[in-house]
Order: structure tokens, then C-alpha cells, then sequence
């Protein structure tokens, strides 16, 4: 699905084929609830994509892909380790601490920011 604006899913979601959600405007795309299902889902937008649900929680994603749309598709930033990691917590008969979810969630920010400002430095040098 493609839009100008923000997209909110507001019901549990379970894919049965790979999805491609983008926000052309910087829109947020917010997943209220759970996201599950074995097939791949890519997200586009230089706003916020936001999990207030589990991801994977009764069902792995495949993959589960972010592009800011400020970035070329190349720099897409693919999330399988943190999925991996949800699937090692329960794969010991537990899930990760609220403390390690914001651990993941911080590390993957500062990759996604680091990632961006190289975006713009590289744009910045093919404008001179």
C-alpha cells in the first residue's frame, strides 16, 4: 500500500504473502497491534514505523525490512537479527526484558540516524 501520508493498522496482522507498506510524505506507519506471519514485510518512510505490538510473537517473520525514503533501496536495513533475538529468548522459554527491547530498539536507532547522516553527507558531496 502507498500513500502520501500516515498508515495505522489498528488490528492484529498475520501476512500470507510479503508486504510493501510506503509513506511518500513522511508519514508514519503505526502497527498497533501484533504483526506475524512467515513472509516478508518492508516498510517505507522517513517518518517513524512504530510496533506497539509483538512482532513475530506467534508467528516469525520472514524478514522485516525498513527504507528510509531518503536513502536509495541499497541502504535498506534489514531487522532479521532482532527477530532472531525474539526467537532465542523464546526458543529458552522466555522473552526479552522490557530493558533489552529498549537496548534493541535504541541500538537500531542509532544505526538508522548514522545511516541517514551518511545519506546526506554522500548527497552533499555529489551536489559540489
Amino acid at each position: 500500500m502507498k500513500t502520501s501520508g500516515a498508515q495505522t493498522y489498528n488490528d492484529a496482522i498475520s501476512l500470507s504473502a510479503a508486504v510493501t507498506l510506503t509513506s511518500t510524505a513522511s508519514g508514519n506507519i503505526t502497527f498497533a497491534s501484533s504483526v506475524n506471519g512467515a513472509q516478508t514485510l518492508t516498510v517505507t518512510t522517513a517518518g517513524a514505523t512504530i510496533f506497539a505490538g509483538a512482532v513475530g510473537g506467534t508467528a516469525a517473520l520472514d524478514s522485516l525490512k525498513q527504507r528510509l525514503v531518503a536513502l536509495p533501496a541499497r541502504d535498506e536495513v534489514p531487522c532479521r537479527a532482532a527477530i532472531d533475538a525474539v526467537d532465542t529468548y523464546r526458543q529458552r522459554g522466555g522473552a526479552p526484558t522490557p530493558d533489552q527491547i529498549d537496548e534493541s530498539l535504541r541500538t537500531y536507532a542509532a544505526f538508522v540516524s548514522r545511516e541517514a547522516e551518511l545519506a546526506k553527507q554522500h548527497a552533499q558531496r555529489k551536489d559540489r
